[in-house]
């Protein structure tokens, strides 16, 4: 993320369901009031609306040249149902969104998994938003001990 911010900047990790584009899931950081925070927002289709939440950054996010750096990870929570998606940024589990893996074990539901960064359209506005995304590393467990790393 560059020095100089908007309100509305972020940039981070995304879920997106194909079949509804109006069910997602990210988590990352978001400049909001004017304060570089962490971000999750959970929409759970049909046009439910969405579920946004912000907390302070985690300390050590910003380098020596003023550029944020931190990890944002989304993992299967591993204990109990194996129901739950559990998002965390700078290694502090900001949220767990219980129904991202209820589906029936037979669902093909399709699933993206990606990363983003945005700025909202403003009038008053305008020029690039940098985002540098420099590891990205997708490891796919089955439910049944298959690995994959993508």
């Amino acid at each position: 993320m560059p020095t100089v911010q908007y309100g509305g900047d972020q940039a981070g990790l995304v879920i997106l369901y194909p079949d509804d584009e109006t069910k997602w899931i990210k988590g990352g950081l978001e400049y909001a009031d004017d304060i570089l925070k962490q971000s999750v927002v959970v929409t759970t289709g049909q046009d439910n609306g969405a579920d946004w939440s912000v907390s302070p950054p985690v300390s050590g996010t910003t380098d020596s040249t003023g550029r944020v750096r931190t990890v944002v990870e989304f993992e299967r929570e591993e204990e109990g149902t194996g129901a739950s998606l559990l998002i965390r940024i700078g290694g502090e589990e900001v949220r767990e969104v219980t129904w991202v893996f209820g589906a029936s074990q037979d669902s093909n539901e399709e699933i993206w998994i990606g990363f983003f960064g945005a700025r909202p359209v403003k009038p008053d506005v305008a020029g690039t938003f940098e985002v540098q995304v420099e590891e990205w590393d997708l490891v796919v467990k089955e439910r049944y001990g298959k690995t994959r790393r993508r």
